[in-house]
């Protein structure tokens, strides 16, 4: 293979190419620039199906989170109502108790 030069000399004389090394050139070029091309978008891909899996592993996460949060909350809120209609009953029978003291006392 023959080395170009800018100034379009090579070592030992001027160059030239036939038709046929032209267009060789020209081929061997197109077929090195599509495979840079798809390497390209092969890891232009990959990033961005990484990206996006990291995003919805992110999102999954936080959707776990909020559901633990939900439940600790269902729970809490079942806990309150339960102590309050304790408390409740306590109160009724306490009045009861006052009730039949005042009136055999």
């Amino acid at each position: 293979m023959r080395l170009w030069r800018p100034d379009g000399a090579d070592s030992s004389s001027q160059m030239r190419f036939t038709d046929d090394e032209l267009l060789q050139i020209i081929e061997d070029v197109t077929v090195a620039l599509s495979q840079i091309l798809l390497s390209h978008r092969e890891l232009t891909e990959g990033l961005v199906d990484q990206q996006s899996e990291l995003s919805q592993r992110k999102i999954d996460g936080l959707k776990k989170r909020i559901d633990l949060e939900r439940t600790r909350l269902l729970k809490l809120k079942r806990i309150r109502r339960r102590k309050a209609e304790l408390e409740k009953l306590r109160q009724d029978r306490l009045k009861k108790s006052q009730g039949r003291t005042a009136m055999t006392g």
